[in-house]
């Protein structure tokens, strides 16, 4: 079995750090052989140039003459180095690593470029402790050439590039700065550090839980880079080809950064913040396509107006910038991977399949991260042609979706939460569900399910629980009766709370079970019409694969087994439009005599009115104040966070009247909730015939 290793704990995007330039200073040169001199300073030239194969060239003939020339080996070094990035050749890196190899041992040992020379290939390769090693000896060679702060201030930028790989971001940011510190000491600017110290930053914003922290990081980010972006002059002309590549740089990362900004704001699905993410998203298009401007031949500001557009839904103009980007780099790994995305999201599946196939053919610095991500796709991919086709096909392809999978875990995991071990190791549990082998779903869920209670993983929770669940019907266990209320209380607020039902919904080419909440709206003739939010039956575009509703039978219920009801789904807002809606239907006769619709509040709602949310898991009762009121939103503080399954629950005035539906909470440390106010609800239940 391939649950021996303990997880360690999803991938996020991590393009940027190829972006920044390995920064390579100019020095000067002092040749010792006067003979020499007007050779070397012409193949010194083409290196210049980046007219790699003529330097190539040139630099062989040289040696012919003076094979114990450090440098000129490491001048070869790098001329094979920048050939095999632009072509993809694993000969030419092989050669780059001989040559710098040979300039190393010709100086002792001692010669710090060719120790960056060397390490960067070792990263390019994907040898992250041989790159690491080598960028240490860096640091501790005195032969820097004439710069010497320049050349520890790029070991240092590249052991920040490394731990961030890693994502070990506070390591990161120390060396970042003592590179920023050793470059100012000496009298210069060097950027590559500041700008992957917004790579720093923004990645942190992107694993924060907190969305006001995430927000506080990305606006130090963006700072920093146009604190950079006005430093080199970027809006003046005439820049020379290297401060152009820095201006590329920054402006890409700042890109980069509007980007998850919009994602950040896109996520909360309310209206008025998605309007603030097409506004960053536009910012990102006209970032990325400055970077172009300033650097034509770079391909990841390419990559970067794909995503932009990707996320605007723009999937054959984002293919065609992930095509440009693949004509100026032969390989890039994040490139393939979200140009398999957008065909995926076009439903070309086995074109996508083929993008994701071609990421984990290339060897790269970060594949640490990258890898897991592209073999866990591969499998999605996979699992949703089994999906679509019969068996024998469709068993075949759902073992090969669980050999990617199981493939995806084999590499480190990331930090971020939820991860991509867990997410592979939920797909291999809806899989094996699905396919009725219930215990061995269980095991994986169990697997990649940590002990803590992060609410990030409520999902495989949920899928978790759910399996024990069909065991336990498997094994003859039967849920209690329907008209078996005799347990309940006779508190006041029971009635209320069965009026209010759990929604359970199974997406099976999504992450599985979703709980959400949902209230009886009426009933007429023999149907009942449960009220709930579209997000609860709908993820993107796929409607849920089944729907059940579960009533409230009294509290602290865990270990018994409550019936389900089969519910329909009958009407939905569309996508990201405002409210946040959906009318479930259900068979009125199943339905308990005892369960009455709610009633519409008329009462006004002011600041610091109470109010009242019900809701998943338990039909917890939470009291808590309005905050502010307008359309379509009220801000509600609850005296406890909402968690997970609360979404649809009734927003209930003094008089058990609902006079909001819940959509949404902040994540953690803040605890407000937010409600569509019931007039706003009632216009769109009044459109679908649904009320008066």
């Amino acid at each position: 079995m391939y649950w021996h290793n303990k997880k360690i704990s999803f991938v996020g995007k991590t393009k940027a750090l190829a972006l920044v330039l390995i920064s390579v200073a100019v020095f000067s040169i002092t040749v010792t052989k006067p003979g020499f001199a007007q050779s070397f300073d012409s193949c010194y030239q083409l290196n210049s140039d980046r007219s790699d194969a003529e330097a190539e060239s040139c630099w062989k003939r040289y040696l012919q003459r003076d094979p114990s020339h450090a440098r000129a080996h490491y001048y070869l070094a790098q001329s094979l180095r920048r050939q095999a990035d632009a072509t993809g050749s694993d000969q030419k890196l092989d050669d780059a690593i001989v040559e710098y190899e040979t300039a190393i041992s010709l100086e002792n040992n001692n010669y710090a470029w060719a120790w960056n020379g060397l390490a960067n290939v070792h990263f390019r390769r994907g040898d992250i402790l041989a790159a690491e090693e080598a960028y240490r000896n860096t640091l501790s060679s005195t032969n820097t050439g004439s710069r010497p702060a320049s050349a520890h201030a790029v070991a240092y930028t590249n052991l920040g590039r490394i731990f961030i790989s890693r994502e070990e971001f506070n390591q990161a940011s120390e060396h970042l700065s003592k590179a920023i510190q050793i470059e100012r000491s000496s009298g210069r600017e060097y950027f590559d550090p500041q700008i992957m110290l917004s790579v720093v930053l923004r990645e942190q914003g992107e694993i924060e839980i907190d969305s006001q922290l995430k927000e506080d990081k990305f606006n130090q980010s963006i700072r920093l880079l146009k604190g950079v972006t006005d430093k080199i002059g970027c809006n003046t002309s005439h820049l020379n080809q290297i401060l152009s590549r820095e201006c590329s740089s920054a402006y890409n990362e700042w890109g980069e950064v509007l980007t998850e900004f919009g994602k950040l704001y896109k996520a909360t699905g309310r209206t008025q913040l998605i309007a603030k993410a097409n506004d960053y998203f536009n910012s990102a298009l006209q970032k990325f396509s400055v970077a172009v401007e300033k650097a034509p031949r770079s391909p990841y500001p390419h990559i970067g107006l794909g995503d932009v557009l990707s996320e605007q839904k723009e999937f054959i103009k984002a293919i065609e910038r992930y095509k440009a980007a693949d004509k100026l780099k032969a390989q890039d790994l994040y490139n393939y991977i979200r140009w398999g995305d957008a065909l995926f999201a076009l439903g070309n599946i086995q074109e996508a399949i083929s993008k994701y196939e071609d990421a984990t053919k290339i060897l790269y610095g970060n594949t640490a991260r990258l890898y897991p991500l592209a073999y866990a796709k591969w499998g999605f991919a996979l699992a949703e042609q089994a999906r679509r086709s019969v068996n024998p096909v469709r068993n075949q392809k759902f073992d090969e979706a669980i050999e990617k999978y199981r493939t995806a875990l084999k590499y480190p995991d990331s930090k971020r939460h939820p991860t991509i071990h867990s997410w592979a190791g939920n797909n291999i549990g809806l899989i094996l569900w699905q396919q009725n082998k219930l215990e061995e779903a269980q095991e994986a869920f169990a697997y990649v399910y940590p002990a803590s209670d992060d609410s990030k993983y409520d999902f495989i929770r949920n899928n978790f629980d759910e399996v024990v669940r069909q065991i336990r019907l498997k094994n003859g266990e039967k849920p209690l009766s329907i008209g078996d209320i005799s347990f309940l209380t006779d508190d006041t607020k029971t009635p209320t709370k069965r009026s209010v039902v759990k929604i359970f919904t199974t997406f099976w080419s999504g992450n599985g079970m979703f709980h959400g909440t949902g209230w009886l709206l009426g009933k007429k003739d023999d149907k009942a019409y449960i009220v709930t939010n579209r997000h609860v039956i709908r993820q993107g575009s796929r409607l849920g694969d089944k729907v059940e509703i579960e009533l409230y039978y009294g509290d602290d219920l865990i270990d018994l087994m409550l019936p389900r009801l089969d519910a329909k789904i009958r009407h939905f807002t569309t996508e990201n439009n405002e409210p946040d809606l959906a009318v479930l239907e259900v068979d009125n006769e199943l339905l308990p005599p005892d369960i009455n619709e709610l009633v519409f509040s008329n009462s006004e709602m002011n600041r610091d009115t109470p109010a009242t949310i019900v809701g998943s898991p338990e039909m917890v009762w939470l009291n808590g104040l309005v905050q502010t009121i307008s359309v379509p939103e009220i801000t509600i503080s609850p005296e406890e966070r909402l968690m997970e399954g609360w979404s649809g629950s009734p927003l209930l005035d003094s008089e058990n009247q609902v006079s909001g539906l819940i959509f949404q909470s902040d994540p953690v440390p803040s605890e407000n909730a937010y409600a569509h106010p019931i007039n706003f609800v009632s216009n769109q239940l009044r459109e679908w015939g649904l009320i008066k």
